[in-house]
């Protein structure tokens, strides 16, 4: 990977994060309190549970990926111009099939054996916000990486700009998914479509909603609940 690409995921992951902290902000903020979807009587994630698991939960994904990217990258990726056209195929084919495999592997999750030892640490956030978006078991973490890449790897190799746009929209929705905010102007139609049914999840009902980014697996396969309403 060239240290252009290295500079521009450093970026992206960047500049999540940051918008993550704002509406982390406001999600607890008296001036925009109104446009919480809901708000939980006890907080079940303490502070230390934050601090001691979220680091290193963080740290285990990005030394996840830095190892897929030196051994596998150059052949996932490729430098030569590609078409808007293709860029666009490429990403929303990647994502699209990404959230297939997303959609099975959360699922799985699901199972009452399997949601103990794994992903019930997640669902200590019944009602949550951006910072709980990095409180996962290690291991979810990787499973969920996982398919990304696998994804990546079956349509590889895909344009340098696919690629960071895929990235991009993974990171980006990862941590809008929890926002638990609805703002008020079209330009957040998306980010409140994702938070909206990500709490159906998380605080309605743990067997519906299981893709991250697109609804459609969702809807194929009879999980899907629309929620239209909000501070209830």
């Amino acid at each position: 990977m060239t240290l252009a690409i290295i500079l521009s995921l450093i970026a992206i992951y960047i500049g999540s994060t940051l918008v993550g902290v704002w509406f982390e902000w406001a999600a607890h903020s008296d001036k925009y309190k109104q446009y919480r979807i809901r708000t939980p009587e006890v907080n079940r994630i303490t502070t230390k549970d934050r601090l001691l698991l979220s680091p290193f939960s963080t740290f285990c994904s990005l030394a996840f990926i830095a190892i897929l990217l030196y051994f596998f990258g150059d052949r996932w990726v490729h430098h030569e111009g590609a078409t808007a056209l293709t860029i666009f195929g490429e990403t929303v084919g990647v994502l699209l099939v990404y959230d297939f495999f997303y959609y099975w592997a959360h699922r799985t999750m699901h199972i009452p054996a399997i949601m103990k030892r794994i992903h019930a640490v997640h669902h200590k956030a019944r009602f949550p916000t951006t910072a709980d978006s990095l409180f996962v078991s290690p291991i979810e973490n990787i499973i969920g990486l996982g398919t990304l890449f696998l994804t990546l790897a079956i349509f590889s190799p895909v344009s340098v700009t696919s690629f960071l746009l895929i990235i991009f929209v993974h990171t980006f929705s990862n941590i809008m998914v929890h926002s638990n905010m609805v703002l008020p102007h079209p330009a957040f139609k998306l980010l409140n479509f994702w938070a909206i049914q990500h709490d159906v999840h998380h605080g309605v009902n743990l067997r519906q909603n299981y893709c991250n980014i697109f609804p459609y697996w969702d809807m194929l396969f009879g999980t899907y609940r629309k929620e239209v309403t909000h501070n209830e």
